[in-house]
């Protein structure tokens, strides 16, 4: 793998050169300790890291799941938006996003979260920021597969993130 140049990225600093070298970290990996050292090598001389071999994470299955999501009848995503695109929805930040008219980035997008009964009653009650997914009643029968990845996905994800804290508040001395 090539080596990054920091002297090319800089605003013009006259620094004698470094390079930092970008490599992978293997999240496969049983010995937690190298994986601490590994990435507080990347983040205090790169910043940031490359993570490879996450557990459980199917790159080919999720990009399946998103480009069938997205492939489909622009009428089953509007069900799934939130209240200021879909004034039947009870939905106030999940769900779809579609295509803004003049916006630049063009884009669209689905927002969604952890599955609601992941969390528990106490963090649920009174917070505005938890509400449930917007799947509709196709997402439990011909398109179950798209939710399913997507969910299992975020955790996945969620799961990966709570590692990295560890491993960072480890590598930082505050075990």
């Amino acid at each position: 793998m090539g080596s990054i140049d920091p002297d090319n990225l800089s605003t013009g600093s006259n620094d004698a050169q470094k390079e930092f070298e970008l490599f992978a970290i293997d999240m496969s990996q049983t010995d937690k300790t190298t994986i601490v050292k590994q990435l507080m090598s990347q983040m205090s001389n790169v910043g940031f890291c490359l993570l490879t071999n996450v557990p459980n994470f199917n790159e080919e299955k999720l990009g399946a799941a998103i480009k069938a999501y997205h492939d489909l009848p622009l009428e089953t995503k509007m069900q799934m938006a939130p209240k200021h695109h879909n004034p039947q929805s009870k939905h106030l930040y999940r769900g779809y996003f579609p295509f803004p008219v003049g916006d630049i980035a063009n884009k669209e997008m689905l927002i969604c979260g952890r599955p609601i009964e992941d969390i528990s009653p106490w963090e649920r009650e009174g917070c505005p920021l938890y509400e449930a997914n917007p799947w509709t009643e196709s997402f439990n029968s011909e398109h179950a597969w798209i939710k399913e990845t997507f969910e299992s996905h975020f955790k996945i994800q969620h799961d990966l993130a709570l590692t990295l804290i560890r491993c960072f508040a480890i590598g930082l001395g505050k075990r």
